[in-house]
């Protein structure tokens, strides 16, 4: 029942720009910006029922429910291989959501990012993607190529989500 990460700074021309190229190289494959959630038919466990039965309640409205909800959390769950340097799970990475990561070092004082927080902010983060037989070798092929102004945009917008 946690509020989602806000979103900041959308309506900035420059964070609008970062988005559209983080499409435009494929950023979005694997980093899927919106689900719909589904009818939220959760299993109730007898500790919950015998909690509710307790207090008087009904244990089907015991927890929230979000029921076909749109969410932006810029994943897709699943895990892709990355061949990083020094990864002791063989290259496989589960997608990391990116909401929320722009106010890590808000929040935190840090700016780690990857699954393992071996970069030390979202550009080497993306970086860290490039390896020669990784998943995301073409997307950060095409990052790489950008002008400097448009890589800033792109690491803006991933911070603003």
């Amino acid at each position: 029942g946690l509020a989602v990460p806000a979103a900041r700074d959308l309506g900035n021309a420059q964070v609008q720009r970062g988005k559209e190229i983080f499409n435009q190289i494929g950023c979005q494959y694997c980093h899927r910006p919106s689900w719909k959630t589904g009818e939220d038919n959760y299993w109730v466990d007898n500790a919950i029922k015998a909690y509710a039965q307790k207090i008087g309640k009904d244990p089907n409205t015991m927890l929230p429910k979000y029921a076909n909800q749109t969410i932006w959390p810029y994943t897709d769950l699943v895990q892709h291989r990355l061949f990083m340097k020094n990864d002791i799970r063989t290259g496989w990475c589960r997608t990391t959501p990116l909401w929320g990561r722009g106010l890590s070092s808000m929040l935190t004082g840090r700016s780690d990012r990857l699954h393992d927080c071996r970069a030390r902010n979202t550009l080497e983060a993306i970086m860290w993607h490039g390896a020669a037989q990784s998943d995301a070798r073409w997307s950060v092929e095409k990052f790489r190529t950008l002008s400097k102004d448009d890589r800033d945009a792109v690491v803006e917008f991933i911070e603003s989500i």
